[in-house]
């Protein structure tokens, strides 16, 4: 297989550092998967929380819990699920368009003078690199909105009732652009995809036992 990875996300990124085969048969060769109980749940729980803060569903009874948190967020009038693109130079580009080198998609993005909250959903465990994601869309705003100075990141952990923040200062925007562009050299100049078995494995949709292409 000769072909590169050209346009990333973060799942893309996430899925390469799991395993470059995999990422190789999800985003070359376009084969489909099924999502696990635990991310079809994750997804589940994205659009009802979308749908509330859109104003077009009330909050579902399993969030009762984030009801004061998730209704001073609305109040924000803040960006949900927005669909961003950027250029290798973090210029902003459409979502779709061909030069969108990076997509980014933040669940919730509010504005307060030059300040802005970014809010990501987790459901499950927290893991290490939870918060290197938000990086990623600090970076993004960043980039799109000149005008903000701090960014406040924050992990919302649904299922432990528990926000992990940090803050960035804009100062910190060149230091972010070098971070994406280290971590992502080895997925987007690779065209080998060499298998990577290990914890992963498991959850593998294209494993072997399930009839996949993997042969690890």
């Amino acid at each position: 297989m000769s072909e590169k990875i050209k346009q990333w996300s973060y799942s893309r990124l996430a899925t390469y550092l799991q395993c470059p085969f995999k990422a190789s048969l999800k985003y070359i060769l376009k084969l489909s998967d099924i999502p696990s109980p635990a991310a079809a749940r994750g997804t589940a729980l994205h659009l009802q929380i979308e749908q509330y803060l859109k104003g077009l569903e009330p909050l579902p009874e399993d969030l009762k819990d984030w009801e004061e948190p998730l209704q001073t967020l609305k109040n924000e009038n803040p960006f949900v699920e927005a669909e961003w693109g950027y250029s290798k130079n973090w210029l902003p580009r459409k979502w779709t368009a061909k030069t969108s080198w990076v997509r980014v998609k933040p669940d919730a993005v509010s504005f307060t003078g030059v300040a802005a909250r970014v809010v990501d959903f987790k459901t499950g465990k927290q893991y290490p690199d939870h918060s290197t994601q938000t990086k990623l869309y600090v970076t993004a705003v960043f980039s799109k909105f000149p005008e903000v100075q701090e960014v406040r990141a924050e992990l919302w952990y649904l299922d432990q009732n528990k926000i992990v923040a940090e803050n960035f200062r804009r100062e910190e925007l060149s230091e972010l652009k070098t971070l994406w562009k280290e971590k992502t050299k080895d997925m987007l100049s690779d065209t080998v995809y060499t298998p990577n078995p290990g914890f992963y494995c498991k959850w593998c949709p294209f494993r072997i036992e399930l009839g996949g292409p993997c042969q690890m």
